[in-house]
């Protein structure tokens, strides 16, 4: 059909070209034009952009080719003619509340079709505008559009506020371990809204911060190293944590959104300001949101969240991240309170798994009769494994299994100069200690004895040791529960005692790995780097870890008071 071009003159005959600044439009938005007289469509496509700047608009002559742009580009909006020469708007509206019950879709109409536009609005159409009233009016179209996707993007925005308040109880009421507690927080911000990546820092006294949980900002924190300690570079996540205050940076390195990132050699060490920024545009940021954890007097750490793209934190998204992290510094204070009440009787519970989905027990499956293993130590890998170091006797190294052979297995590394073997099995899925220890239970021992695994946890005794079988066994289906006994003559502390119970558990997990690798024995049967990519992370990292575990252990042992 044909119909009547959006006049490019306002009424009063001035050119309009040249966009609102002021479009009510906080981020880029795009708009799919439909209309068989493709005149038409180029000139309404040319008219929105000029008229708001935030729109970035495309054509379609055919309902087949708005389907299928509607599938690739995702719009934020769509504006179609009701007259197709193949079909109906009706149609295209269809098939896009079929996708989105709320996405806004303006249908345009012709003189005297009020009885269409009024079907439109019954069918779910969000508004509709007549044709004829561009000349009058070369605006409407825009002001419609923005008015649309302004709304939508509000409820939007208010659906994943509230969604985010009920995963943050969710999280809270159901989440024991202070480290997964910060873990979880980061897979939501990541998962579900979006961000590019996610890592919580914990005050570590006078000399910086922690890394206690990240998602996909392990290149970023290894390139940073140092710079995450007091004094060393002014990195986002030390600003807001020297400042008390939300700190965001909306183009790092460059004002130019497509500015190449450097090469990974570049810039991975020293403690210029300009280091972090590098690390952050090799990862894909472009930028950064840094929000304390807590007010000052109270304050435990920072929430740092990244973006792919520059200018994503305007006011909503830091007031979103603000309640975020209030809740997660509400969660540790409540966490370490909880941590603190020593249960004078825990109980003593064995957890014995058979199935081979079961990392230990597939390994052992694989050893010929008369071998044994033992597991000397467990340590966090990563986000998702766990790295085992173990001590195997009754078999050449060279017979041990690879990891290809074994189903959640990432890795096998076998140190044969030694005797008994020392093997490091890494675990990528799911693992009984993983699970036990997110479900507050506290584990003492993990043994490895006729093709099956024995866990052993201390557990406070008002637990539900019901509920945690249950949640075992929705993982491992093959568990059983040992013999379940309070220990009234040791009265074992949930919180460890002694020399080191002021370290975090990666603290307690470099000086324990360090101990068991050879790293203080001389010579020495492993470096500070051989140590370091055991547990997966770089060497600065690994060493900051480690000092100041040796500096809290001599402190108690020589200054006890």
């Amino acid at each position: 059909m044909t119909g009547e071009s959006p006049d490019e003159t306002g009424a009063d005959g001035t050119d309009t070209d040249g966009a609102d600044a002021d479009d009510g439009l906080s981020s880029r938005a795009t708009v799919l034009v439909v209309d068989d007289d493709e005149m038409w469509g180029r000139t309404a496509a040319r008219l929105l952009e000029r008229q708001r700047e935030r729109l970035s608009v495309t054509t379609a002559t055919t309902l087949s080719e708005a389907e299928a742009a509607f599938e690739r580009l995702d719009p934020d909006c769509v504006v179609c003619d009701y007259r197709l020469d193949d079909a109906t708007g009706f149609d295209l509206l269809s098939a896009v509340r079929r996708v989105d019950s709320d996405r806004p879709f303006v249908l345009v109409t012709g003189e005297g079709d009020e009885g269409v536009a009024s079907e439109a609005i019954r069918r779910g159409a969000t508004d509709y505008v007549r044709k004829g009233r561009h000349s009058d009016d070369p605006g409407l179209l825009a002001e419609r559009v923005t008015s649309a996707v302004g709304a939508y993007r509000t409820r939007r925005a208010l659906t994943r506020e509230r969604r985010s308040k009920e995963a943050m109880l969710d999280i809270v009421t159901t989440t024991a371990s202070r480290e997964t507690l910060c873990q979880a927080f980061c897979d939501l911000l990541v998962d579900e809204h979006g961000y590019t990546g996610a890592w919580i820092g914990i005050e570590e006294g006078v000399d910086g911060l922690d890394p206690w949980a990240a998602v996909d900002c392990g290149g970023y924190l290894d390139r940073v190293g140092s710079a995450q300690r007091a004094g060393d570079g002014e990195t986002p996540a030390l600003v807001a944590r020297n400042r008390g205050e939300v700190y965001v940076v909306d183009r790092i390195g460059s004002g130019d959104p497509d500015a190449t990132a450097p090469s990974e050699g570049d810039g991975a060490s020293g403690t210029d300001n300009r280091d972090w920024q590098s690390a952050a545009l090799a990862a894909g940021f472009r930028s950064v949101a840094a929000v304390p954890l807590g007010e000052d007097g109270g304050r435990v750490g920072v929430l740092t969240v990244f973006a792919a793209d520059p200018g994503t934190f305007d006011d909503r998204e830091c007031r979103l991240l603000s309640d975020y992290a209030a809740t997660v510094a509400y969660a540790l204070r409540t966490a370490n309170w909880k941590r603190s009440l020593v249960s004078s009787v825990p109980v003593s519970v064995g957890f014995r798994f058979s199935g081979d989905e079961v990392p230990l027990v597939a390994f052992s499956r694989t050893l010929p009769d008369g071998a044994s293993v033992s597991v000397v130590s467990t340590a966090v890998k990563s986000d998702r494994s766990l790295l085992y170091l173990l001590r195997v006797t009754g078999v050449p190294g060279s017979a041990l299994p690879d990891a290809a052979s074994m189903p959640g297995v990432e890795s096998v590394r076998v140190d044969d100069d030694v005797a008994p073997l020392r093997v490091e099995l890494v675990a990528d899925g799911p693992t009984p200690e993983r699970l036990l220890a997110n479900r507050g239970a506290k584990v003492t021992g993990t043994t490895v004895e006729d093709d099956a695994v024995t866990v052993s946890v201390s557990y406070p005794r008002e637990g539900d040791i019901q509920a945690l079988s249950r949640a075992l066994r929705d993982e491992f289906p093959e568990v059983s529960v040992g013999r379940i006994r309070a220990d009234e003559s040791r009265a074992e502390p949930v919180v460890d005692e002694g020399l080191a119970a002021d370290l975090t558990d990666k603290q307690r997990q470099a000086l324990e790995i360090a101990y068991h690798q050879g790293y203080f024995e001389r010579p020495r049967e492993h470096n500070a780097t051989e140590v370091a990519d055991t547990l997966g992370i770089n060497r600065v990292t690994f060493t900051q870890h480690l000092r100041t575990a040796e500096r809290k252990v001599f402190a108690r042992l020589f200054d006890p008071d």
